[in-house]
């Protein structure tokens, strides 16, 4: 039990200093509120006395939790990550167990049950979750909506392979039990994001893998894969995040921020609305005049930031965190004059606000990559849909 202990605290340690901000700082209890009614059960793991007549649940709540073996009673002051998709969901608890529920579905617990330990991070997809255990292996359980290159894993947890490197054989996993020891060559998995199909993970070297099939893949091709493969031409990173049609990474020597996936709203921040099947680097700053973004590099600007003028609004431009909205379909256009022909570059339709891509830099400057709409700024960043769950640490 000690050493276990010890390999917990370890892969939490080294995902906090690798990629900083994907964890709590400390434990927190888990809070949820939103659309509360679900089929065969409250979406939300909230007490009854706090759902309104409408069914919803209109203020956070602590959600409560399955009792389980070593685990203090719900709302405790345990856990370090949820993460939301449009369900199953997931959390992580200080102790490196992984927490999944889902109301509406059969398949998963009501409330939140532990179904994984020995985990150093977990993330949620579309009808599945997906961890790093603690030895840098990377684990799926449930199935990805269809068609999918990711494995059917609603029988039991299966290992998400990693793609051989050019002249070299697939990086197989040995099982061992309920473990399973990678090859000396094998990456580390040291942190996870998912959304819809598409898996990121953040390798203990910096790199980005990915895997599934949808927009946000990233590698230069519209066809999925079931194997995590390195992102290309995007260095090592420190941040990364995947939303439903994007997703964003920053890099650890400087900063910069780099994005991929649907760019039909601006939400790649390229100065276009053209798609991006690879990561391309983003320039951070006022856009220069006639509109065009300004021509100085995120990284000319690394700590000290810049002056007035040069397109750094004073601030530095180093990235350290980033997020894209998840839930998120393709907009639709409001039609022209006409009423029978859409009405290119118009307004988007009520409730059909574009995608949205936050960076956030050392200096604590946000900013914005997306077409506003109707005054639309931070909603729905890093959340799904009717559901929110935050976690809230003690005073």
């Amino acid at each position: 039990m000690g050493d276990e202990v010890a390999a917990v605290d370890a892969a939490l340690a080294r995902g906090a200093a690798l990629y900083p901000g994907r964890l709590a700082s400390s434990a927190g209890r888990l809070f949820a509120w939103g659309k509360a009614g679900g089929k065969g059960g409250d979406a939300l793991p909230v007490p009854a006395a706090t759902i309104d007549k409408a069914g919803d649940c209109i203020y956070p709540a602590a959600c409560q939790i399955a009792k389980e073996s070593g685990a203090r009673s719900g709302g405790t002051s345990i856990f370090l990550k949820a993460s939301v998709d449009v369900g199953p969901f997931c959390a992580l608890d200080r102790c490196g167990r992984v927490w999944a529920w889902s109301g509406w579905s059969p398949a998963w617990p009501q409330l939140p049950t532990v179904l994984q330990s020995g985990c150093a991070d977990c993330a949620a997809g579309s009808g599945f979750i997906v961890t790093v255990r603690v030895n840098g292996t990377v684990w799926m359980l449930g199935k990805a909506p269809a068609p999918t290159s990711l494995p059917d894993a609603r029988d039991g947890w299966e290992q998400l392979r990693w793609a051989a490197a050019p002249g070299t054989e697939s990086a197989a996993a040995v099982r061992d039990g309920d473990t399973a020891s990678e090859t000396a060559s094998a990456p580390v998995a040291v942190a996870v994001d998912a959304c819809g199909g598409v898996v990121l993970v953040g390798t203990a070297d910096g790199t980005l893998c990915s895997c599934g099939d949808g927009v946000a893949l990233g590698l230069d091709s519209s066809s999925g894969t079931a194997a995590l493969t390195p992102l290309p031409g995007l260095p090592p990173v420190s941040a990364f995040a995947v939303g439903s049609l994007h997703a964003a990474a920053a890099t650890r020597r400087d900063g910069s921020l780099w994005t991929w996936g649907d760019g039909l709203s601006g939400n790649l921040g390229h100065g276009d609305r053209k798609h991006a099947l690879q990561p391309s680097q983003v320039t951070l700053g006022a856009p220069a005049q006639g509109g065009a973004p300004a021509t100085s590099s995120a990284s000319a600007a690394v700590e000290g930031g810049g002056g007035s003028g040069d397109g750094s609004c004073g601030y530095s431009t180093r990235v350290v965190s980033v997020g894209c909205t998840r839930g998120q379909p393709r907009p639709k256009r409001l039609q022209g004059s006409s009423g029978n022909k859409k009405k290119k570059g118009g307004s988007f339709e009520a409730g059909q606000e574009g995608p949205r891509c936050h960076a956030v830099t050392v200096r604590t400057m946000c900013f914005p990559l997306f077409r506003q709409n109707r005054s639309i700024f931070m909603g729905n960043l890093g959340l799904f849909g009717v559901y929110f769950y935050g976690l809230m640490a003690n005073a």
